[in-house]
């Protein structure tokens, strides 16, 4: 076998899990070192001599002061000193390890970067900045990837697994580097298991034969369908029968082996392996249709182990589309630096937000959090409020029950009267569970259809759900984009601009929390003889109680679902095409932007033999031709009132205007 550069082992030797992670877990079921392997290898130190190609005499200046990177070239032989990691090399015999202070350093820049042990010491053969970093000449090629699974396995069974990190903390104290710096973002990283999964019978097996070797017992028990010598029994597995005869067989000596195993005097000394087998033996079975038969359950048991060699490796995914099996590493960083400020290993399922708020319990209050939606509960968001933090996390989506139908932000909760009001008017108190059961009204309502799919909705509100509200209107659901968190001005600008409900709601924060903020209103049409009306749902309504049978609808794309059930024919104008599964069953779709000229919009209606128009107050010239037109041909009008601005916002009428703020602001 091949050996490893700067090792004393072998490739092809088991080095224990690739986890690709800083923080090393302390307690680990990876094998034991070979026998005799702690004398193989001495500890290697560092060369103190420049070589003559050194990358950071030539290269220095090139790495942008205030990075980790910078960080590590200054600071890299005070964070990790021979003497911090004698105790794993206790030898004095052997092949020099690789240097500590080279390796570790390759661990927190694999950690931040999120790197496989391969692509890790790729980065350490070819990228400058990663030379300069470990003190390494520019032709120098590295060190094995191996010998990063080789030290993690030293590190794991040693008594100060977390030892690296604890070391950038110590000296990220005493430098001061994060002085002054107020941010911290949070993330998650699955670290992909070298341990393949194991299916229920492989596992059942393997338990069973981990008890048979520990216990002598045990290994008395005559066996029906397990087998000492490993692997999967040679069976039909498309024979429904023969499976379930084989699970059958095995959960009998699983049973068998626990009762002679339990009665063993050295049932204390086995008790992990014992306790293995039988999690193992009732996590994936359940009970056959006849007594004394048993069966892979149907359902995945919750927190299931999914290997006996690591037991502690969990089924996780990040998304919806990737799935994985292992762990999940968590980490604060201060993003300008990239410094890790803390970091903690789990099982791949364990949320992210309870995590997250563990992480930033030793940071100072007050700082600026920064986070995807993982982190976007309500009670992660109260947590970290506590502390007051100012967060910028970007709100969990919400889906509508049905496809393309009602979300979250269509119901109106009155937490203080404790009632909710369903996008069709009805309203409902809340149960003291927190649910609104609208029973009473589904089965007559037009809109069930983009309601539920169920004969009844019942709507559920948590203790949170005022702040996530929120939050929503402010960062996410409505939108153009489908949701972002504003992190500059001029995002926030973009946002406080938009014609709509969520406008107040911003606004109402941004006043609240004294963020600059501005609103650019146009100034409103004076409504005459329109009948004015609240929303968009209440002109639907007027429109079906009126009678109108040819209605000229101008409320944007977002205000066309009101009137997805009504009878009468639309003529639609939007400058962007709404969703065709909120849109009226009778319509003709314009998509044009203004400004409009009176002759054209007389002509319009005129052809289409138009007897309503609905429209917001938008305000300005650009489309006020309309409201002449109508006037002329005694066209009735119901207009959308604007939302009422909270007190203290910022408003302006003209594009000149919020130029004009804007520059200033920049100043």
């Amino acid at each position: 076998m091949e050996k490893i550069p700067g090792s004393g082992i072998f490739r092809g030797q088991s080095a224990g899990r690739d986890t690709r992670a800083l923080l090393i877990k302390p307690r680990c079921n990876a094998r034991d070192l070979a026998a005799g392997e702690q004398e193989l290898v001495m500890q290697g130190k560092a060369d103190p001599d420049r070589h003559l190609l050194d990358a950071a005499a030539f290269c220095r200046e090139l790495i942008e002061e205030g990075t980790i990177y910078a960080f590590l070239a200054d600071h890299r032989a005070e964070l990790f000193k021979d003497e911090d990691f004698a105790d794993l090399f206790p030898s004095r015999r052997g092949r020099p390890s690789t240097p500590a202070v080279l390796v570790c350093t390759v661990m927190v820049l694999q950690a931040l970067e999120g790197l496989s042990d391969r692509d890790a010491i790729r980065a350490l053969r070819t990228r400058i900045d990663w030379k300069v970093a470990c003190g390494l000449a520019l032709d120098d090629p590295g060190f094995d990837f191996t010998v990063l699974t080789y030290w993690r396995t030293r590190l794991r069974q040693s008594s100060r697994p977390q030892r690296i990190f604890d070391a950038v903390r110590t000296v990220v104290e005493a430098t001061g580097v994060l002085t002054g710096k107020h941010r911290r973002a949070l993330d998650s990283s699955i670290l992909d298991d070298a341990v393949a999964t194991q299916d229920t019978v492989t596992q059942l097996i393997s338990a069973i034969r981990k008890v048979r070797r520990a216990v002598p017992e045990a290994a008395l028990v005559e066996l029906s369908a397990a087998s000492d010598d490993g692997g999967k029994p040679i069976i039909e597995w498309s024979d429904t029968v023969a499976r379930g005869e084989l699970v059958t067989g095995l959960v009998h000596d699983a049973e068998a082996v626990l009762a002679a195993a339990q009665a063993s005097p050295s049932a204390e000394a086995a008790a992990e392996v014992i306790g293995l087998l039988a999690l193992i033996a009732g996590q994936d079975v359940e009970a056959g249709e006849t007594d004394g038969t048993w069966r892979i359950a149907r359902k995945v048991a919750k927190d299931r182990v999914i290997s006996t060699v690591d037991v502690e490796a969990r089924h996780g995914h990040k998304s919806t589309a990737v799935r994985t099996d292992g762990f999940k590493a968590h980490l604060a960083t201060e993003p300008e630096t990239g410094i890790i400020t803390a970091l903690k290993v789990t099982a791949a399922n364990v949320p992210d937000g309870p995590v997250g708020v563990e992480l930033m319990g030793s940071e100072p209050d007050g700082l600026e959090v920064l986070a995807d939606s993982a982190y976007g509960s309500g009670a992660t968001r109260s947590a970290l409020q506590k502390r007051h933090h100012r967060l910028v996390i970007k709100p969990l989506p919400s889906r509508p029950v049905v496809p393309g139908g009602f979300i979250r932000d269509d119901f109106s909760v009155d937490h203080a009267r404790r009632a909710v009001t369903c996008p069709a008017g009805h309203v409902v108190r809340l149960t003291r569970g927190g649910i609104a059961k609208f029973a009473p009204h589904c089965a007559t309502c037009p809109l069930r259809s983009r309601c539920t799919k169920a004969k009844a909705r019942s709507f559920s509100v948590s203790d949170h759900d005022a702040e996530l509200v929120e939050v929503t209107y402010v960062f996410g659901a409505r939108l153009p984009s489908g949701g972002t968190c504003p992190s500059t001005r001029a995002e926030l600008l973009k946002l406080e601009r938009r014609e709509d409900p969520v406008q107040c709601y911003a606004v109402e924060v941004c006043v609240e929390l004294g963020i600059p903020h501005l609103v650019l209103a146009r100034p409103a049409w004076d409504p005459g003889a329109a009948m004015l009306v609240a929303s968009d749902m209440e002109a639907a309504e007027t429109v079906a109680q009126r009678g109108y049978s040819r209605v000229f609808l101008t409320t944007g794309r977002s205000g066309t679902a009101a009137f997805a059930e009504s009878d009468a024919w639309f003529l639609i104008r939007a400058v962007t095409k709404p969703d065709g599964a909120l849109l009226p069953r009778h319509h003709q779709l314009v998509l044009s932007r203004g400004p409009y000229r009176y002759d054209d919009e007389f002509a319009l209606l005129c052809e289409h033999r138009i007897d309503a128009l609905v429209t917001k107050n938008s305000g300005g010239d650009m489309t006020r031709a309309k409201l002449d037109a109508t006037a002329a041909l005694d066209i009735p009008v119901v207009m959308v009132a604007r939302p009422q601005l909270p007190a203290g916002a910022t408003v302006v009428g003209t594009v000149e205007e919020a130029a004009g703020w804007v520059a200033r602001l920049s100043l």
